[in-house]
């Protein structure tokens, strides 16, 4: 049985097989698609830290360890206040993820798997305490 993945590129294709182009067909994958197909921003639906930050763990691992009291002109504080302010605002649930061997930086889950992270995300007056 195909995965989820396949069959989707499987239903992809159909729109595009001859009798759903041909015009007078009684099938049009062009009006289909126009009419009946659901489309949204993934990005920023799915993955608002990595819209907002990029998709670099280390970058969201800083941005929840920030101090609240630190220096409000620098681009990271900036950052981490705009992130941090989109996620509360939109009520989002980020999913951290280990991403082991999938890319090559290691993911903010990988990182706080670490020892010395293990409370980075929750330390006292930090962005990642107002998340919590």
């Amino acid at each position: 049985m195909p995965t989820w993945s396949q069959r989707n590129i499987i239903n992809w294709v159909r729109l595009y097989e001859p009798d759903w182009t041909e015009p007078n067909s009684g099938s049009d994958g062009v009006n289909y698609w126009a009419n009946k197909v659901l489309l949204w921003d993934a990005l920023s639906e799915d993955l608002p830290t990595e819209n907002t930050i990029g998709f670099y763990g280390e970058d969201l691992l800083k941005a929840v360890a920030m101090k609240v009291e630190s220096n409000e002109n620098s681009t990271g504080y900036k950052k981490a206040e705009s992130l941090i302010s989109k996620m509360l605002a939109q009520r989002v649930l980020q999913k951290i993820t280990h991403r082991k061997g999938l890319t090559h930086s290691l993911h903010c889950r990988t990182l706080l798997g670490m020892p010395e992270n293990y409370v980075k995300d929750g330390d006292p007056v930090t962005f990642g305490e107002l998340l919590r």
